[in-house]
């Protein structure tokens, strides 16, 4: 979906802010308005999981808001009492659509550490701060959001002081999970935006109408030449002059290296698949993964095995290798967890469950240094596969086990639980 889901989710966050600066942070709000205040906080959920910590930073600070504008204003047992009914009606509707709607996502969150899945994804918090999130906003951008943080404060400006403080709490509860990817970080950029904006408004106030004319119109124009710079290489080669002023990120049209050998393989896997055959794909990263059939070949994603991809969240599932068809990538990506690479190095190698596989295409050569191979299985999984694959795990995982599954009796090796 091109990452619509991921900007979507700031819709609800704009709805949200206004909810809360007409009510006082729910501390004057109706009922009506805390039911939806409650269902605003569920939708950006719905779309993306990772909006979970802007929902935590949000009700966290708006509770802290709503008691110091109670305080500031005489705080009595009946206005305590009506805010804090006010938070529970939402909570209760934000509960309601979570489990009326994602009850078996809410469940598996409550019983996964995600610190210790995302173990591979994670980097110190400086790292973090350098190469993942300041190359996003650049210098100019980042000088606006202290300005507008500053002036908020020297202003007594409650809401942009809030909107200050939600981007921060959000990120540093998403960096103790993993590094942030850009398509973590739009509502993060949300709220700094508002921010920044509310600095250069009030700077332009103090200015006269030519000088703010003037101002205004720069801030347009970095803004298009910030946009151009990142996501149009010619436009990139042509500022870099000024790069030092924009944001270093880099994030060209995806294309891939080369499509030609994208479509000789999708169309080779349709001549190996069989009537009401299987296939699974054992690639993951941006060259290829099991993601990205659902542009090459939609039509053969019911016919495709889901595989596991992370560790501690996904156990290794045994249904993709009783595919009767495998795509395998090589070399195999070192973000990669154990629960692909081991049976995809398997099958590469023809060791252990890979010796129930042959060869069936010759190499697709995807990127530079970068090749595709299809295999199909020539024997059924066996138990004494089931216990390789696990003696395998175990050399990283110790206590994992097989576990026969419900409804269909499949096999998963995960930890005990």
């Amino acid at each position: 979906m091109r990452g619509l889901p991921d900007i979507a989710g700031c819709v609800p966050l704009g709805l949200i802010m206004l909810i809360l600066m007409r009510t006082r942070y729910l501390s004057s709000a109706s009922k009506t308005e805390s039911c939806l205040f409650g269902f605003l906080l569920w939708l950006p959920f719905a779309l993306r999981r990772w909006y979970s910590f802007s929902i935590i930073a949000i009700v966290t600070t708006a509770i802290i808001f709503a008691i110091y504008l109670l305080t500031e204003t005489g705080i009595t047992r009946q206005k305590f009492w009506h805010a804090t009914q006010n938070y529970i009606i939402a909570g209760i509707t934000l509960l309601t659509f979570l489990f009326g709607f994602q009850s078996k996502l809410v469940l598996q969150i409550l019983h996964s550490s995600y610190s210790t899945a995302y173990t591979h994804y994670q980097a110190p918090f400086s790292v973090q701060i350098g190469t993942d999130f300041y190359p996003n906003i650049g210098p100019v951008y980042a000088i606006l959001f202290l300005v507008g943080i500053a002036l908020s404060i020297k202003n007594k400006n409650i809401n942009v002081f809030f909107c200050s403080i939600v981007p921060v709490l959000t990120f540093l509860l998403f960096s103790r999970i993993q590094s942030a990817s850009y398509h973590h970080l739009p509502p993060e950029f949300f709220w700094m935006f508002i921010v920044s904006a509310y600095g250069v408004l009030t700077l332009l106030k103090a200015r006269s109408n030519v000088q703010a004319l003037s101002i205004g119109y720069a801030a347009v124009l970095y803004g298009w030449l910030g946009c151009a710079f990142v996501f149009w290489p010619p436009a990139r080669a042509a500022l870099s002059p000024i790069a030092f002023l924009l944001p270093s990120q880099s994030l060209p049209p995806l294309r891939v290296a080369n499509p030609e050998a994208y479509r000789d393989m999708i169309a080779t896997l349709r001549m190996a698949l069989r009537d009401k055959e299987k296939f699974s794909v054992f690639a993951f990263g941006k060259t290829f993964n099991q993601g990205m059939m659902f542009t090459l070949a939609p039509d053969l994603i019911d016919s495709m095995v889901n595989v596991s991809v992370i560790d501690q969240r996904d156990d290794m599932d045994t249904r993709a290798l009783e595919a009767d068809v495998a795509i395998v990538l090589t070399p195999i990506d070192q973000l990669s967890d154990y629960v692909i690479s081991i049976p995809a190095t398997a099958i590469l190698d023809g060791k252990g469950i890979g010796r129930n596989y042959v060869r069936v295409s010759p190499a697709f050569h995807l990127a530079p240094e970068c090749e595709a191979y299809i295999y199909r299985r020539t024997a059924p999984m066996s138990e004494a596969d089931i216990d390789w694959l696990q003696s395998e795990l175990n050399r990283y995982y110790p206590t994992w086990r097989k576990v026969t599954m419900p409804p269909d009796s499949h096999i998963m090796i995960m930890p005990p639980r």
